[in-house]
């Protein structure tokens, strides 16, 4: 299915204006940028996430940008809203993903945004849910210099593959209670090769980063 990725406008006007452009693209940079990501990583290479193909959904309003979701299966959903009749859209959105799929393992987003969704489907699909897992955004105000380690940043190889897909295991075990699929595994061998991952190596690597 075709991604349609939802692109900043250039930031025109007087410096006030200027600056509340650019703090609202700053808060919708964080607010949707788990789906940003995922989107453009997906247009990339569609299958980056899993063997299913992914797909791509968007509610507009007279050519303006109102709601979107983006599935990679078998992984959740993920929605998120820009503006309008937040019930209306996600009526809309409901009907729309049911097309596509009509059992979903759960759904990700903001709670403003999954309340809304998950009512509407419960209602119209006589079905409960529970709620697993739940995340909060926290702006920095003021940054702290750290105190610095011993060690040196590098990338990851391939002699550190095992090294990394522990830690990977290790991680979604603990955050999601789930095993690492052989889909997943091949991803991290990926990445190693093509220098996403970076190691902080202390007589041996103690920490990793996904770039």
């Amino acid at each position: 299915m075709c991604l349609v990725v939802p692109r900043s406008h250039g930031i025109v006007g007087t410096r006030q204006e200027k600056n509340l452009q650019l703090k609202r693209e700053s808060e919708r940079g964080a607010k949707h940028g788990l789906a940003f990501g995922i989107a453009e990583r997906v247009m990339n290479n569609p299958h980056t996430f899993g063997e299913d193909d992914p797909w791509f959904i968007i509610i507009e309003d007279a050519g303006q940008l109102c709601g979107t979701a983006i599935r990679t299966p078998p992984n959740s959903p993920i929605l998120s809203y820009f503006c309008g009749d937040i019930e209306e859209i996600f009526c809309f959105m409901v009907k729309s993903i049911h097309e596509l799929v009509s059992v979903l393992p759960g759904v990700i987003g903001d709670k403003e945004i999954v309340i809304p969704f998950v009512s509407e489907w419960c209602t119209q699909y006589k079905t409960k849910v529970t709620r697993e897992m739940t995340h909060r955004l926290y702006r920095l105000t003021e940054l702290i210099e750290p105190e610095y380690t011993d060690g040196f940043i590098r990338k990851a190889v391939q002699e550190d593959e095992g090294i990394v897909i522990q830690w990977a295991t290790d991680f979604y075990m603990e955050a999601m209670g789930e095993k690492l699929t052989g889909h997943q595994r091949q991803l991290f061998r990926d990445r190693i090769n093509s220098g996403d991952i970076y190691l902080w190596d202390n007589k041996g690597p103690v920490s990793k980063l996904f770039i």
